[in-house]
């Protein structure tokens, strides 16, 4: 068998490609000849392609083939979604149109979509709309679809289910190797670049399809962080084995975010750099200029803080602080305190 291939880029983004082989028999003076040209490229987040392909035969049999494929982006007007067209027109068979639309919705992508409409010059036609919804539960799907003589509808639910020393957590499809998050009890705690995850009432999520044998990078979306939690850490590193769970902990501080202006028992701020602690959480925080506290995990439950900027006994003092016990409307709260 003898082929020739050859593929030259004209200008930035346009390829040109051609390519031919001919296969002779053995013992006798059978040939198969193929041809195939074509031009591909992208503009403007435009894919394209045209090819063109010839096949004759010995017995005089020959087979022609056009297809053209694009494929458009339309983030203009619907955020993650494409638009694909696909023609094929062979010899002595109905020319066939395919226009397609994918797509995903809501912040993450979760909720994913596609329409299909096929059509050839038979006027035989084929419809289709799928839907998938990747929840920190499971993936639900359904589906319809619909032609010249027949309808269907389909459905399903794909999942794991992880047992581990603190209960029981639900999940989308486990894959060869997956993280137990463990959020310290905060709920609603998402995972970047993996749709769907997040924590349960619990404080526990699964992320599924790492790579095994390989630094995966799990991050907190801190964009989407429920306004009663604070993460100190919010990016774990973790490489599974194969088949293997790795455990990741965020330590979570539940409660309100609160920005607290503390003063001494003269009325002056606080001074910059003094060291705040919460003997009972353990937490730990600086003041800021203008005796400025930022602090976590604040409830409507007095919490007692000591403040130290030095090891003089004068050079400490307490305060104690608390949010009012109706529902705060904003995700960080402002406050002032006296320290004693």
């Amino acid at each position: 068998m003898n082929s020739i291939n050859i593929s030259q880029t004209i200008f930035d983004g346009v390829s040109l490609y051609a390519s031919g082989s001919q296969q002779d028999y053995w013992g006798n003076n059978e040939k198969n000849r193929n041809i195939s040209v074509g031009v591909s490229g992208q503009q403007w987040g435009i894919g394209y392609s045209l090819n063109y392909q010839y096949s004759r035969y010995t017995d005089q049999n020959n087979d022609r083939a056009l297809y053209l494929n694009l494929s458009i982006p339309l983030e203009r007007w619907l955020p993650r979604s494409r638009v694909s067209y696909q023609m094929t027109s062979q010899k002595d068979r109905p020319t066939q149109h395919e226009m397609r639309l994918d797509g995903s919705l809501l912040d993450d992508g979760r909720l994913s979509y596609s329409l299909e409409q096929s059509l050839d010059d038979d006027n035989n036609h084929n419809s289709s709309l799928n839907a998938s919804y990747r929840s920190p539960y499971g993936t639900f799907s359904a589906g319809y679809s619909y032609g010249n003589d027949s309808s269907q509808y389909n459905y399903g639910v794909t999942g794991g289910v992880v047992i581990h020393p603190h209960g029981v957590t639900l999940s989308q499809y486990l894959g060869n190797a997956f993280a137990l998050i463990d959020a310290n009890g905060a709920s609603g705690v998402r995972i970047q670049n993996y749709p769907g995850i997040a924590t349960d009432p619990f404080g526990y999520a699964v992320v599924p399809y790492l790579t095994t044998y390989q630094e995966n990078r799990l991050s907190v979306d801190t964009t989407q962080l429920p306004d009663n939690v604070d993460l100190e850490q919010t990016t774990q590193f973790v490489v599974p084995n194969r088949g293997a769970m790795v455990a990741a902990r965020f330590n979570a501080n539940i409660g309100y975010r609160v920005l607290v202006t503390v003063s001494d028992r003269n009325g002056k701020p606080l001074p910059f750099g003094a060291l705040a602690s919460n003997d009972e959480t353990g937490q730990q925080s600086i003041v800021d200029e203008g005796g400025i506290l930022y602090l976590s995990g604040i409830s409507s439950k007095s919490q007692s803080w000591t403040v130290r900027w030095g090891n003089q006994a004068d050079q400490q003092c307490q305060f104690a602080f608390s949010t009012p016990d109706s529902e705060p409307t904003t995700s960080v709260l402002q406050g002032t305190a006296q320290c004693h």
